[in-house]
């Protein structure tokens, strides 16, 4: 059974940053606490306030994955923090909430994605090719060999 996928709530901030930081960790791609995490302190504040977007995946009680939302432009936003527990991975929860991010996206009047991977993270780069982004570029994100990719959307009509 797929976990349910919802806004994050003020409850699920410490969940979120275990989650953070389990993923990571698992995936071999932690880069070490540092001000790239500030953003999941405040998560209303980074992305819901600023016209975005964060949505948990929780099974019960447990947020098993997460994903955001991020204002880059009035047309473009960035897609960030997906994260999957590592028991839940494989298990469908990672395409759930990119369709879920990809929906919400269109609804806020956006056109365009963008988001980066590290490099060593190949089972994300097949998820999002198969969401119907494309590898756009290489770069180094905190530190770390990164992979770039975007995706046009069709906004939403009011």
């Amino acid at each position: 059974m797929l976990p349910s996928v919802r806004r994050v709530t003020e409850r699920d901030v410490p969940l979120v940053i275990r989650l953070h930081h389990a993923a990571l960790a698992a995936a071999g791609a932690h880069a070490g606490p540092g001000p790239w995490d500030d953003d999941l302190e405040d998560v209303a504040g980074a992305y819901l306030d600023a016209g975005g977007e964060f949505l948990v995946a929780t099974a019960g009680p447990v947020v098993v994955g997460m994903g955001a939302l991020r204002p880059v432009d009035a047309v473009t936003a960035e897609v960030k923090r997906m994260r999957v527990l590592p028991r839940w991975q494989g298990r469908g929860v990672g395409r759930a909430i990119g369709e879920a991010l990809l929906l919400r996206a269109r609804q806020l009047g956006f056109g365009r994605l963008v988001l980066d991977t590290t490099a060593q993270q190949k089972a994300a780069a097949g998820l999002y090719t198969s969401l119907g982004f494309e590898r756009t570029g290489a770069a180094v994100v905190a530190g770390l060999p990164s992979v770039l990719f975007a995706r046009e959307i069709t906004p939403a009509q009011p």
